[in-house]
């Protein structure tokens, strides 16, 4: 009888190779990546040590770019919690993932910094560190389009100095220029670091 992994062909045989490697992830204290997987209590389902079963579960993968995908990460490879997902795909759905519902739609930071034309750590700064909301962090223009002259004062109103840019100021001050911009947004009269701050010319 013909070896079950090419009776199918070649496409039988990679799924030969992704059903072992799981088991070795699963039950091999020696796998490199076991730690991730049966170190943290992750098992394949009892009737997937065969690897027909698993084959007549799974079937070949829709293309050569998708690997086997457990919908729960914190689940078991069982056949309701596997599917063949792109490497896109499973990096959305990694344990560090994190997602952010916006506009009535719940996406990765990866993802809607790719929408968006930001990076995925200008997203992060704006809604974790400067606490914007998503719809607010997504609309914000890029910093580099502050080129508007920055004054800043004593609380007395003592001493003044003017900076050419929200850049230049934070260069020259070490405040965080992510952070200027938010407290310039905000248009807040209490001070920041130790200084009054405001736009040199009004809005347009």
């Amino acid at each position: 009888m013909a070896d079950s992994r090419t009776r199918h062909g070649r496409s039988c045989a990679r799924v030969y190779n992704i059903w072992a490697m799981m088991r070795q992830r699963c039950n091999n204290p020696k796998a490199a990546n076991y730690v991730d997987y049966g170190g943290r209590g992750i098992s394949c389902c009892p009737q997937w040590a065969n690897f027909s079963v698993f084959y007549a579960d799974m079937g070949d993968p829709p293309s050569p770019g998708h690997t086997l995908d457990r919908v729960d990460l914190h689940g078991n490879y069982t056949p309701e919690n596997c599917r063949w997902g792109t490497v896109e795909e499973q990096q959305n759905n990694r344990r560090n993932s994190r997602k952010v519902t916006a506009y009535g739609q719940t996406l990765s930071l990866a993802q809607w910094a790719r929408r968006t034309g930001l990076s995925v750590d200008q997203v992060r700064h704006r809604i974790l560190e400067m606490g914007m909301t998503p719809e607010e962090a997504f609309a914000a223009p890029r910093m580099s389009w502050v080129q508007r002259p920055v004054l800043r004062k004593t609380a007395d109103g003592s001493e003044t100095r003017l900076f050419d840019s929200i850049a230049t100021a934070a260069k020259a001050t070490g405040v965080r220029r992510e952070s200027l911009w938010a407290y310039l947004k905000r248009r807040s009269d209490a001070l920041f670091a130790g200084y009054y701050w405001e736009y040199a010319t009004p809005d347009e």
